[in-house]
């Protein structure tokens, strides 16, 4: 569950007004900065939730905007406030229901109270995304992107790449899961690297990706490969190599000698532990009448 932040009376109103100011963008803008809906951005201007932690600290890094009080202060009330909320709550349960002891109370109870918990801002509404439906040849190139420089956790995908070489790529990828799912990914920035993750948060979308055959746990263990109707269409085959080559592809130099002479050319290489998605990348390659050889680079690797 994400931490979120409680203010003091009229203290989360000023932040947001002061963030707007700085900033010189809308709340529709805002929202879609950091990953929430327009709706949830005004609840938390008119404070009748309490603002995410992470919007928060987004907003509060871009713009320098001050926070009135240390964020563990601002986590620790919310943290107090949820537990006082969620002792009403059970309260409330058991006089309206009685005992919880029978599997309908239980089902009966647990519904309410999680509907109280959202409309207090205790725990995040439950995401609705505008999934995709069927398939296609964008939906195919992110499977590839995903499947080069992604992971999936029990509560999100990411995608991590450079914030500097992959600035652009970013950009892109950004857009391309806007153009999928409704809606941006949000953004963090290491502090430590150069590294930036961009997270699709929410369990309906983690059960869409196992639906089209993504799902979450060590890809190298796995020995993960393409799901079975990428392959059914050469376009679809095509985009998810895109996505594969754009994250673990590269050129390099390749330099040989021959009777003593040196010899340079560039080489296009795809590198991955996976041997199901070396194996479709060389296929793939194969049927655009290219030579891909497998190479001795640790890990598994293609030259081209």
């Amino acid at each position: 569950m994400e931490t979120h932040y409680k203010f003091r009376d009229g203290e989360q109103r000023k932040f947001l007004l002061e963030v707007a100011s700085k900033s010189g963008l809308s709340t529709e803008q805002l929202s879609k900065m950091v990953g929430f809906s327009a709706r949830n951005y005004r609840d938390w201007i008119r404070e009748k939730f309490a603002i995410a932690s992470s919007a928060t600290d987004m907003l509060s890094g871009y713009f320098g905007v001050l926070l009135p009080e240390d964020k563990n202060i601002l986590a620790e009330r919310w943290k107090e406030m949820k537990s006082k909320s969620g002792e009403v709550g059970g309260r409330a349960c058991f006089e309206k229901y009685g005992s919880p002891g029978t599997s309908e109370g239980r089902r009966r109870g647990g519904s309410k109270a999680l509907a109280l918990l959202r409309a207090r801002g205790i725990i995040p509404i439950k995401k609705v995304f505008n999934l995709p439906v069927g398939f296609n040849r964008d939906l195919a190139e992110f499977i590839g992107i995903e499947l080069g420089d992604g992971g999936i956790t029990k509560w999100q995908c990411v995608i991590t790449l450079n914030s500097v070489a992959d600035s652009d790529y970013v950009k892109f990828v950004s857009l391309l899961i806007k153009k999928l799912f409704g809606e941006y990914p949000k953004i963090y920035k290491d502090k430590t690297s150069l590294a930036v993750d961009l997270c699709i948060h929410g369990v309906s979308f983690l059960a869409y990706l196992k639906t089209i055959g993504i799902e979450g746990g060590n890809k190298v263990k796995r020995q993960v490969g393409v799901p079975k109707w990428v392959s059914i269409k050469t376009e679809y085959k095509l985009a998810c190599l895109r996505g594969l080559m754009d994250t673990d592809g590269g050129v390099f130099a390749h330099r040989y000698k021959v009777n003593g002479k040196e010899y340079v050319y560039n080489q296009v290489c795809f590198t991955n532990q996976s041997v199901p998605l070396l194996i479709f990348v060389k296929n793939t390659l194969e049927d655009l009448g290219m030579h891909p050889k497998f190479t001795d680079y640790p890990g598994g690797s293609l030259a081209i």
